[in-house]
């Protein structure tokens, strides 16, 4: 059972980092200057024109976006363009901006996971569980970790808990084991 589920690693995504809608978090004033250049970023990214969404995340910052939300989404630019150190940098400034903010600890965590360093993933992974627990993504993301360090039984906990909040790639992860 264990080779089988970490050979299973290999078919599904490897972690879950996505961007879904920022325009109405980017500002708690509602300015609309940042609100538009981050619009423009996740434009660019969705378009995986990871340089445009780099330099229109910077402009949202250049005109007062330092917020949580504009750091993480920057973060989140960095990480697809397989610039970690970068990706770690703002991830930690969102956190100090909002230390509750436990999706920028999820995607520290997904970073950590990349460069293999897999207890410091778990750690932000249950940081991010410890602020929202109805949060699926940080669920199957620490249960990928926990199949990188062999520790299956943790693993599955974690992908149920991920499957029983309808997180679907978690939910095609326990059918691929039937």
């Amino acid at each position: 059972m264990k080779s089988y589920l970490t050979g299973l690693v290999g078919l599904v995504a490897i972690f879950s980092l996505s961007v879904e809608g920022i325009q109405s978090q980017t500002t708690e004033k509602g300015d609309s200057s940042v609100q538009l250049a981050m619009q423009q970023a996740e434009m660019y990214y969705n378009n995986n024109m990871l340089d445009s969404a780099l330099m229109y995340c910077n402009r949202a910052i250049s005109l007062g976006g330092n917020t949580c939300t504009v750091f993480d989404f920057r973060g989140i630019v960095y990480t697809k363009m397989q610039k970690y150190a970068k990706a770690i940098r703002d991830f930690k400034t969102a956190i100090a901006l909002d230390s509750s903010c436990y999706e920028a600890y999820n995607h520290l965590g997904i970073v950590y996971l990349c460069r293999n360093e897999l207890d410091l993933a778990i750690e932000c992974f249950n940081r991010s569980v410890e602020l929202n627990p109805q949060y699926a993504k940080a669920y199957y993301n620490r249960g990928i970790a926990r199949l990188y360090l062999q520790d299956t039984d943790e693993a599955l906990d974690d992908m149920k808990k991920a499957a029983n909040l309808n997180y679907g790639e978690a939910i095609k992860f326990l059918h691929q084991l039937n």
